[in-house]
């Protein structure tokens, strides 16, 4: 929790009491607010409701000058009335009934007395009941953070945008439920799943717009299809369906299957809004390489991160600004922005580009982008969606897979760590090696016997490890054979399995680069002769026809 923070309501005729209350509560490791100014004003009244607001605590200064001052007394009724603990520092000559009478709760609470003779004593005194106090201090700190709340709420104005009263109260239900629960029921869930997260805070958001541009990157906006949060997303999108006068949506698929998994949601879409006003509503589709090329045609930067990131543009009415929301993995942002704007370019160019989709035909092909408009026959008829998939995928990688058997001289702990490291820093440099996947495994000393013979089978069982690692076309492949790091791990591979290539690597290291290549051609003929290594190239030709089907 940090220091104790104590506010110090004094007057100012008994300035000499608060400086030595001060100093105590200093050295004792505790933060001292007090109050700013002899006169208060309206700013000085803000002030100290801010300052009351942050305290853990509230230390009054009762004397017959705090007493008989009204601005002293206001300041306790705010603490009181914020739940803020007080103990006061109470002079023996101050009673009850007074005059004027204290308040209630000034004369049922525990306090501190003091005269000026003793003062020293009841200020450690005073310390000693506030550091036992601490344990109670989490309830002060969540009364402090609905206060801050309370004064972001008032700082906003009356006027706050729609979406953000809408969200604001969102965020605040949901906190009000979940403590509700921890703290009255033995039982309490937490909803953590990344799709349950993003709908319930970007619901209030998108359900308040007017206008409505999102892409949807399938690996992404998993809650779609995800049968977990059918009802949810079916209430996010009825009610963005409700309030937009516009929603178009393009979504992006990395491969065949993963559109053939969307395809309902494709449809329901088109069901909702996709199929009125064609003129404002759109739902269309392209791969993931065609979107790449989108973002750069869009100026905005085309990586790893772009190319698995939804995003949106919203508007919410003429007199408000726009508003641009992200979602990936772990986040989703938004941030404002007006069309005046540097960083507004690029969205005027998606404006302008889904423009030119609206004026598609359901079931036609923007040629030039490969985006295609969804046709309702493509969901009834598996032949169209095929032939329509066959268009969007005809630049589709086709995978590449090595593969390599690997045979030591002997069987070796050391070769096997060495092989479980290894895949360890190839999967931590995939992005760079361009591998989609890694696997190791190793052999399985089977006798096959055949049944209806009754005879043993023959295998091939002169390899001891399996490496496989797929990649996205063979050009991927090529890049890895030529990286640097490949040949540094091929070299310590090599010199664990057999040890004569040891010395011809270091004198490969000696010499130039154009006499290295018989050196390393002798390195590979004793691995192959040894038999210590073969290796596999394959390529996945299957059609996307067939891929679809399966």
């Amino acid at each position: 929790m940090g220091k104790l923070k104590v506010f110090i309501s004094y007057s100012f005729l008994d300035t000499n009491t608060k400086i030595a209350l001060k100093s105590s509560l200093e050295q004792a490791g505790i933060e001292v607010y007090t109050n700013t100014g002899e006169t208060h004003t309206d700013e000085l009244h803000h002030a100290i409701s801010n300052t009351l607001n942050k305290s853990d605590l509230v230390v009054p200064i009762i004397t017959s000058n705090w007493v008989a001052s009204h601005e002293c007394r206001d300041e306790l009724v705010r603490a009181n009335e914020r739940r803020k603990p007080i103990l006061p520092l109470r002079h023996h000559t101050v009673t009850n009934d007074g005059p004027p009478p204290l308040p209630w709760y000034l004369r049922e609470i525990d306090r501190v007395d003091y005269s000026d003779r003793e003062l020293e004593r009841a200020l450690q005194e005073l310390i000693g009941r506030l550091q036992k106090m601490l344990p109670d201090i989490w309830q002060s700190e969540c009364y402090r953070n609905l206060r801050l709340i309370g004064d972001d709420i008032q700082k906003s104005g009356k006027h706050a945008p729609a979406w953000q009263s809408a969200l604001c109260r969102r965020v605040l239900s949901l906190a009000q439920s979940q403590m509700h629960s921890v703290l009255v029921s033995n039982q309490c869930g937490f909803k953590v799943a990344k799709e349950q997260a993003y709908l319930l805070v970007s619901e209030p958001i998108f359900g308040e717009a007017r206008s409505i541009i999102a892409i949807c990157i399938a690996s992404i906006s998993t809650f779609w299809t995800n049968p977990h949060f059918r009802n949810s997303a079916g209430e996010y999108l009825a009610r963005q369906k409700n309030s937009a006068d516009s929603i178009q949506r393009l979504f992006v698929f990395d491969s065949a299957i993963e559109l053939a998994g969307f395809r309902s949601t494709l449809q329901k879409h088109y069901d909702a809004y996709g199929a009125k006003a064609p003129e404002k509503n759109g739902v269309f589709l392209c791969s993931t390489r065609a979107y790449g090329e989108l973002l750069k045609r869009w100026s905005i930067v085309s990586n790893d991160s772009t190319l698995h990131q939804d995003f949106g543009l919203l508007s919410f009415g003429d007199a408000e600004a726009r508003m641009h929301a992200t979602l990936d993995d772990s986040d989703f942002r938004y941030q404002s922005y007006k069309d005046d704007d540097v960083t507004a370019t690029s969205y005027q160019l998606v404006d302008e580009f889904f423009n030119i989709l609206r004026q598609l035909e359901p079931g036609e092909f923007h040629e030039e982008s490969r985006v295609a408009r969804w046709h309702p026959d493509w969901w009834r008829d598996d032949a169209l969606l095929t032939e329509a998939v066959a268009r969007l995928f005809e630049d589709r990688h086709q995978p590449a897979t090595h593969t390599v058997l690997i045979r030591p001289e002997a069987d070796s702990v050391e070769v096997l760590d060495y092989l479980r490291q290894l895949v360890v820093r190839f999967d931590q440099k995939r992005h760079d090696l361009r591998i989609k996947s890694i696997t190791l495994k190793r052999r399985s000393d089977v006798e096959p016997i055949d049944g209806r013979y009754a005879a043993p089978v023959l295998t091939g069982q002169n390899f001891e490890y399996y490496l496989s690692m797929t990649f996205e076309d063979e050009l991927a492949l090529r890049h890895y054979y030529q990286h640097e790091f490949h040949s540094l791990e091929r070299e310590k591979l090599y010199m664990l399995l057999n040890a004569a290539t040891r010395p011809l690597f270091e004198k490969a290291a000696t010499l130039q680069r154009q006499d290295r290549t018989a050196v390393f051609s002798q390195i590979e003929k004793i691995i192959q002769d040894g038999g210590h290594v073969q290796r596999i190239d394959v390529r996945d030709d299957d059609s996307l026809v067939y891929v679809l089907n399966k």
